[in-house]
């Protein structure tokens, strides 16, 4: 089953010439029990200094990595690993080598600081984290 720091490449537009565009997702933390909830970043690469900098990534954060980039906290969502697993079972996703650990404690750490993170997200990752204090 799908856990936290796993990724997944998933194809998300096309460009001016029709070729296709993928962005990597982040699974943040474990799922939950019994719903299978877990919170999924997207990875973009960095192209101006508007775009939200809480956490940014470089060459060897991770294999897919090939120009700085970052966390786009503002579209980070809850989604079932069940559904993760049938996009990847279908095809319409890729499984991908995990992110390292220091890299994941700092993408948790940026869902926090982030103005951009949805509240519904940070509401579950509260949660979350009450659980990890309880176990």
């Amino acid at each position: 089953m799908l856990g936290a720091g796993d990724c997944f490449l998933l194809e998300t537009n096309r460009d001016r010439d029709g070729t296709i565009i993928s962005h990597l997702f982040v699974i943040v933390i474990n799922p939950e029990e019994f719903t299978k909830n877990t919170i999924v970043v997207p990875v973009d690469t960095l192209t101006s200094r508007k775009q939200d900098q809480t956490t940014t990534l470089n060459l060897g954060d991770h294999e897919f990595i090939k120009k700085p980039s970052f966390i786009n906290y503002n579209r980070a969502r809850i989604m079932t690993v069940t559904f993760i697993d049938q996009m990847i079972r279908d095809g319409k996703a890729k499984s991908k080598e995990p992110i390292k650990t220091e890299v994941l404690i700092k993408i948790r750490d940026g869902l926090r600081k982030s103005d951009h993170t949805p509240q519904e997200v940070l509401t579950m990752y509260g949660y979350y984290i009450m659980r990890e204090i309880k176990k």
